[in-house]
């Protein structure tokens, strides 16, 4: 527990969610990119939903099912569970094109994982404020 809740994990995990936002960003015109980028860009969004896979299992085991009575202890769960959905188990469904580009579009979803980052920056106060303010 101690370590989940030390402010190392905390900023470690903010850092990979802000990385993971600026491949996704990057991930919107990968068309233009070589293959070896696309695939580069394939390859850490794997990286990410294991790290992301992870720190629920790591949250779920210390905290038991008590983590998913918070809101974004259920959001993780959810934007993960999406995120396996979606990078491992709709490819090997071989499912028709409109149903995948249907489902990649929650793939943006993973974006409000920022809001998560951005909200446990003291710098960023501000910044979470008009967050919440949009929402409201």
């Amino acid at each position: 527990a101690a370590i989940i809740q030390s402010p190392i994990f905390e900023t470690a995990v903010n850092l990979v969610i802000l990385a993971n936002a600026l491949c996704i960003g990057l991930e919107v015109d990968r068309e233009y990119y070589s293959r070896e980028f696309q695939d580069t860009l394939a390859t850490a969004s794997h990286v990410f939903l294991i790290i992301f896979t992870a720190e629920l299992l790591a949250q779920l085991v210390v905290y038991k099912q008590h983590h998913l009575y918070f809101g974004w202890g259920q959001f993780d769960f959810v934007i993960v569970l999406m995120g396996i959905a979606i990078e491992w188990i709709a490819p090997m469904l071989q499912l028709s094109s409109s149903t995948m580009n249907g489902l990649l579009a929650f793939r943006m979803a993973r974006m409000l994982r920022v809001a998560r980052a951005v909200r446990l920056i003291p710098r960023f106060k501000v910044l979470w404020m008009l967050v919440r303010g949009l929402g409201a």
